[in-house]
């Protein structure tokens, strides 16, 4: 049994969480802790829709590069958003129907470096194990992606936006590194 491939899949998950534009698409988002737990578990769908049939054919087709690109691009329009909307004072808040799309859209379009591990790792076990690893992968990240939301509530606004500023500048930078 590859018990390894399910610890992998929490704690690429719990690290997938924090990468800088989930953080800026929360901050999209309106400020509490459902709207890191709707983003968190929309994503994770979106994830999965396009994870388990990428693990059954990662190795039939050369797309990893064009993948990795597009994620990318989505990553730097994001955080160029937020640092836009933050700068400009600009209150766009998406609601938890609109956090729920943006998060299915990012899950199942942006292939980031902890996607990629776990879609590596998930395929070299069985079918099930694979999948298992990818709910504990989905589960850290929602776990991670709420608390962040939780912490927005908890800070006044004006240093959510100090935050909700650095943050989309971290998501830019990360996102133009994956090109």
């Amino acid at each position: 049994m590859h018990v390894y491939v399910l610890v992998a899949g929490l704690l690429l998950g719990l690290a997938h969480g924090i990468e800088p534009d989930h953080l800026a698409s929360i901050s999209l988002s309106q400020r509490g802790f459902r709207s890191g737990l709707y983003f968190g578990i929309s994503h994770g769908l979106g994830f999965a829709t396009i994870a388990i049939p990428l693990i059954l054919v990662i190795n039939a087709f050369p797309v990893k590069q064009l993948l990795s690109e597009a994620a990318a691009l989505i990553s730097i329009a994001v955080g160029i958003l937020v640092l836009y909307v933050s700068v400009r004072g600009i209150d766009l808040e998406l609601g938890p129907r609109g956090s729920r799309g943006l998060g299915f859209i990012q899950g199942a379009l942006a292939l980031t470096p902890t996607k990629v591990l776990l879609i590596a790792l998930a395929a070299t076990a069985s079918i099930f194990m694979g999948i298992a690893s990818l709910l504990l992968f989905a589960a850290g990240s929602i776990l991670v992606m709420s608390i962040y939301g939780f912490a927005r509530f908890m800070v006044p606004r004006n240093m959510d936006r100090a935050i909700s500023v650095l943050v989309s500048i971290a998501s830019i930078i990360y996102a133009a590194l994956m090109l």
